[in-house]
């Protein structure tokens, strides 16, 4: 029988004990990561906020676009003005809140005022607000939420510009040719001050479902070149989101 020296057992040796330690070792790595993606992946959501001029009553939570557009999601009480809503959500979706309309005496009425959108995806999103004043409305606490924000804070003076020239123009009369082209021309160059920035946040954000989102929101009426230029900045999987294709249909 061949005798093997003591140096060539001890590798021998390594080489048995090793290969052993770094199955376990990959083992348990792959298991620490799929528990990982099952955290991350059990789209577990929490809206709460603090409403400024509705100390009790219902609260609606609403889809804001799409199919589901008007279809309540869920529902809860007002205590002493604020709310919570909790539930799972896949991806993201754009949603409202609404409460029901009082009069001056503080009777509640049938009809139902609501607020929105706001992005809803898994995570603890908070609010607070003024059903009397859209534009009082603020939602944080989520990236996608942040990452909307963001965005509109950006384009909020182009769409104000926007509306403002829009409304001279339906004030105008048929005979103001020239000043209805001048308007004409405004609303041209601000459209196309809106797309670049349009274009600038989804190329900075292609692995957002939300900047899928807010290109589907903006470019429906566009030149549909412009449209698929954005979408081909987006990542792979973004295109595939409901967002992304519905872009793509444009």
């Amino acid at each position: 029988m061949k005798k093997i020296s003591l140096f060539k057992q001890t590798v021998l040796l390594s080489q048995v004990v090793t290969i052993p330690l770094i199955a376990i070792l990959s083992l348990q790595l792959a298991q620490a990561n799929h528990f990982s993606s099952l955290q991350d992946s059990t789209g577990n959501y929490t809206v709460s906020g603090k409403l400024k001029d509705y100390d009790s009553g219902w609260i609606y939570l609403r889809h804001g676009e799409g199919l589901k557009q008007g279809q309540q999601i869920d529902s809860t009480k007002i205590i002493h003005g604020e709310f919570t809503f909790n539930g799972k959500v896949s991806g993201i979706e754009p949603f409202i809140l609404g409460v029901h309309f009082k009069d001056n005496k503080g009777n509640i009425l049938p009809s139902t005022q609501y607020q929105g959108p706001f992005i809803l995806s898994p995570g603890k999103l908070y609010g607070e607000g003024k059903f009397e004043s859209p534009n009082f409305w603020t939602f944080s606490g989520t990236k996608e939420q942040d990452e909307y924000n963001s965005y509109k804070s950006k384009l909020h003076v182009l769409f104000e510009r926007s509306k403002q020239i829009k409304r001279k123009k339906n004030n105008l009369k048929k005979t103001e040719r020239k000043l209805t082209d001048q308007l004409n021309a405004e609303l041209v160059s601000i459209e196309n001050e809106i797309n670049d920035a349009i274009r600038m946040h989804v190329s900075q954000n292609s692995s957002s479902q939300v900047a899928a989102y807010i290109a589907k929101s903006n470019l429906a009426n566009t030149d549909p070149s412009i449209s698929r230029a954005i979408y081909k900045l987006l990542d792979s999987t973004v295109k595939e989101s409901l967002y992304g294709k519905e872009l793509l249909q444009f």
